[in-house]
């Protein structure tokens, strides 16, 4: 090549140029590898950039885009959506039913349910974000409406003047199993996505 051109090592030409209020600056972008947390990743990348910023002074460092803020504000409404929810459930259970036993029943069922069902998930490694809870928002109104038909049952047997323990006994015994087939049904429906292929199906 040298007896054909003369040849020299110098700079590449500018493909891409970054400006921030109008003066250049050195941007790049940290992603995630698959799998790992965004939130997790941010609070990292945050912390290793606070450091940075205190060795170098004279360096000044600018997050400009965050992904996980939005991921953030949808965790916190859905979490809200789920507060709301319980609480919601248990202003109807009192309207409907009228006794506040009944309504304590059910919201006693609610809590029972609801904090071993995080502890499980925290064992098999399941995350709490939008598909999950969105998930335990449509298993609470299940259970919910579980609970309303066997509890308006109890109520009824102990209307016709029957003890609390034989009231509950012969309630359950009368639609226990067609409550428990309600149950099993609409899990049959939901099951199918369980093994779906794809992103779809890493969702369900």
């Amino acid at each position: 090549m040298g007896s054909l051109a003369v040849i020299e090592d110098t700079h590449a030409d500018v493909t891409s140029l970054a400006k921030l209020d109008g003066e250049e600056v050195v941007a790049f972008s940290i992603i995630r590898s698959k799998g790992a947390s965004e939130t997790s990743v941010v609070a990292a990348v945050d912390d290793a950039l606070a450091d940075l910023q205190a060795q170098m002074t004279d360096l000044k460092i600018e997050k400009i885009v965050d992904y996980a803020a939005p991921i953030e504000e949808s965790y916190q409404a859905t979490m809200r959506m789920l507060i709301e929810g319980c609480i919601l459930v248990v202003i109807v259970v009192f309207i409907f039913l009228r006794d506040w036993r009944a309504t304590f029943v059910a919201a006693t069922a609610l809590l029972l349910s609801i904090i071993p069902t995080f502890f499980i998930m925290y064992l098999f490694g399941f995350s709490l974000n939008m598909i999950s809870l969105l998930a335990l928002t449509l298993v609470i109104g299940v259970l919910v409406d579980d609970a309303i038909v066997e509890i308006e049952n109890i109520v009824r047997h102990l209307n016709m003047g029957k003890s609390p323990m034989q009231a509950a006994i012969e309630a359950a015994d009368e639609i226990g199993l067609a409550v428990v087939a309600t149950t099993f049904t609409l899990i049959a429906v939901f099951l199918p996505t369980a093994f779906m292929s794809g992103i779809v199906g890493q969702f369900f």
